[in-house]
């Protein structure tokens, strides 16, 4: 089953386009990573693949759900860790993980044990990407769009989404391919 699909997709503002055409088909299990120009098209490429952002032109589905039509269905499927990691607004990481169960409606204390486990394995990893990532996989989504992810972190990331589709955007051929050693890397806008 094909999980995110994207068909000449584009984003534009002020009539230039930050995200020229883009296609690919993200299957189920399959890790994908693309590379982008620029910073800004990374971004909002991962922000149209989870549907935060709504293309200009083409199309969006995620699993079987339309982003336009039913964005609810696609955000209960779909995960997102930024670049730019804000500062964590929480007085601690158990209450954001029951903010995050609330929204997803989910179990909190389910949540909980699933975010701390995910926790351990990113050891070493900074908690200001630590504790975004582990909240969001706590979720147990289908899909999970990661935007410029650090190279310092790849074996650790690597090592808690293997059970999990997933879609990184680079600004490196060489940090796409040393992200996603076995899979497909894709380039956009060149």
């Amino acid at each position: 089953m094909t999980m995110l699909r994207m068909r000449d997709a584009t984003f534009a503002r002020g009539g230039e386009f930050i995200v020229r055409a883009t296609s690919l088909d993200l299957l189920c299990g399959e890790h994908r990573a693309v590379v982008c120009a620029r910073a800004n098209e990374a971004r909002v490429l991962a922000l149209m693949a989870c549907a935060q952002v709504k293309p200009t032109t083409g199309h969006v589905s995620i699993g079987a759900f339309d982003p336009r039509v039913q964005p609810v269905h696609c955000k209960r499927l779909v995960a997102h860790v930024a670049h730019d990691v804000q500062p964590f607004d929480f007085t601690s990481f158990d209450a954001y993980v029951d903010f995050r169960a609330t929204l997803c409606g989910i179990d909190a204390m389910s949540a909980r044990l699933r975010a701390h486990a995910v926790l351990e394995r990113l050891s070493g990893v900074h908690e200001a990407f630590a504790y975004p990532l582990a909240a969001v996989l706590a979720m147990q989504p289908r899909l999970l769009v990661i935007d410029r992810p650090q190279r310092a972190f790849f074996g650790a990331i690597r090592t808690v989404t293997e059970n999990v589709t997933l879609l990184s955007t680079h600004l490196t051929h060489d940090d796409a391919q040393a992200f996603t050693p076995s899979a497909r890397v894709e380039e956009v806008s060149r």
